[in-house]
């Protein structure tokens, strides 16, 4: 299971506390701006911001012990997991051949029944998640509405595929990505991770507001 235990001081020693999941503000663990070593466990990297609600600067953690945090001793207020990380593949299943159409993610494990795609899969693609298989889908309205694009790499300027400053949803299907408000990686910053949805960037204040988008 994956975890990330904080300390207060270098060198794992201090006061601790352990997070299992994403956890949008430290003061209510009693834990904010107090972290200056950590260690990461059970295989998926963690994002730690320096503000809460996942806002200001961030940084990407992978498993290991971090004895000291140069540049964010006493900064985090708030963390995020990377679903997926070093877990195992999940299977993404199409409607269509080609992997076109709708589709669905499915970690390992039993399904007796497919709600929605009984009888509809024409393809499938092994999706390692986490870091590994980079890809996002960015949508031109909410709700994944209007056109679509597939990206798998740095793109330092939307304009190349007509959506700069008009996306309002997405898709993260793997890896670690940063949203830049404007071109060249310039601007305010969104981080979307592996196996995250948004339907809806107005609730985030980011409606048709992204020009690049750039891998962790």
């Amino acid at each position: 299971m994956a975890s990330i235990e904080l300390f207060s001081q270098r060198d794992l020693k201090g006061d601790s506390v352990s997070v299992g999941a994403d956890n949008p503000d430290f003061t209510q663990i009693g834990f904010n701006d107090r972290t200056k070593s950590m260690r990461v466990t059970g295989g998926e990297p963690w994002v730690v911001f320096e503000h809460i609600n996942y806002k200001g600067d961030f940084k990407l953690y992978k498993p290991g012990d971090y004895n000291s945090l140069p540049g964010f001793e006493e900064k985090i207020s708030s963390v995020k997991v990377v679903r997926g990380g070093l877990d195992g593949p999940e299977i993404r299943v199409f409607e269509h051949i080609n992997y076109k159409g709708d589709f669905k993610l499915y970690k390992p494990g039993d399904y007796n029944s497919l709600p929605g795609f009984e009888e509809k899969i024409s393809s499938v693609k092994v999706v390692r998640g986490g870091l590994d298989g980079p890809e996002i889908r960015v949508y031109e309205h909410i709700n994944y509405g209007g056109r679509e694009v597939i990206l798998t790499k740095n793109q330092e300027n939307l304009g190349s595929h007509g959506l700069n400053d008009q996306i309002s949803s997405h898709k993260v299907i793997g890896g670690a990505w940063i949203l830049y408000e404007h071109a060249q990686y310039q601007g305010n910053k969104m981080v979307a991770l592996a196996g995250e949805e948004v339907d809806n960037y107005g609730h985030l204040g980011w409606n048709d507001k992204v020009s690049s988008l750039q891998l962790m």
